[in-house]
């Protein structure tokens, strides 16, 4: 998106790159491990961009953000521990043969 979007901020001479990234991007949590790693992918193309933005894009008016909230109350923790809970003792999964016994 950033690629597609780039150059007509380019055109207009001004831009502001916003990504919507979490907490959980820096500090991953029993659980979530997909979630974060998707968040963990955002950061490292938001340090990318920062890089590509100071070089190539900000002599043409093009900025960059990365929003990281923290804990918003919703129904996600709970959901996620409640199917960590099944994941976990779930005998069938790869994760479980690697786990030691006094797992």
């Amino acid at each position: 998106m950033i690629r597609a979007v780039a150059p007509h901020m380019r055109g207009r001479g001004s831009g502001c790159i916003i990504n919507i990234s979490s907490i959980v991007g820096k500090l991953s949590t029993p659980g979530n491990g997909v979630y974060s790693a998707s968040k963990f992918a955002l950061e490292s193309l938001s340090d990318a961009l920062r890089l590509e933005l100071e070089l190539e894009l900000e002599p043409f008016g093009i900025h960059g953000v990365v929003v990281e909230p923290g804990a918003i109350r919703t129904r996600f923790d709970e959901t996620s521990l409640a199917h960590t809970g099944e994941i976990l003792s779930n005998p069938a999964i790869p994760l479980q043969a690697a786990l030691p016994e006094k797992c």
